[in-house]
């Protein structure tokens, strides 16, 4: 994965040499960086807001993710991954937001993408469960429940352990 500056970097050089072999009258070659240029700024346009909106969600700033997310004008052209993450972090906020209806409409729609980690998928069944445990469909939250790989890791157990 590469940061905006890199991918912006990288499109600076393609333009250069897309105008380089126009100077040496190679207009095949021209296009082609043309064409690397252009899906390098759009795949920052695209994949970089959603990274950022995650990195802004878990460091609690929601207004500011939801600002990243609403660029996003067509989120079915965002990858599929892309698409589940998307998902996952408006509902996400709209269960911060405490919108019930709008988190589980999300949450529903980022399972039917696959994440990239367990974890994550579990974070999202997790999620999916306590909306609809605050909606009152505690028979469906348990169902999810079940689906949880590891349902000890989202539960918080107070020991009096010191941290040596």
């Amino acid at each position: 994965m590469y940061r905006n500056s890199t991918r912006i970097i990288i499109s600076v050089i393609c333009v250069g040499l897309a105008g380089y072999s126009v100077f040496q009258k190679e207009y095949i070659q021209s296009l082609v960086f043309l064409l690397c240029a252009a899906a390098s700024l759009l795949l920052l346009l695209a994949y970089g807001t959603v990274y950022r909106a995650g990195k802004l969600c878990s460091k609690g700033e929601f207004e500011k993710a939801r600002d990243e997310l609403d660029r996003i004008k067509s989120p079915h052209l965002l990858f599929r991954s892309q698409r589940g993450y998307y998902y996952l972090f408006c509902g996400t906020i709209s269960l911060q937001n405490n919108e019930l209806e709008a988190a589980e409409d999300s949450f529903r729609r980022a399972l039917l993408f696959k994440l990239r980690t367990a974890h994550d998928n579990n974070l999202l069944l997790y999620l999916l469960t306590v909306t609809l445990t605050k909606s009152g469909q505690k028979e469906e939250a348990d169902i999810f429940f079940k689906k949880i790989d590891n349902p000890s890791q989202f539960i918080y157990k107070e020991t009096n352990e010191t941290i040596s």
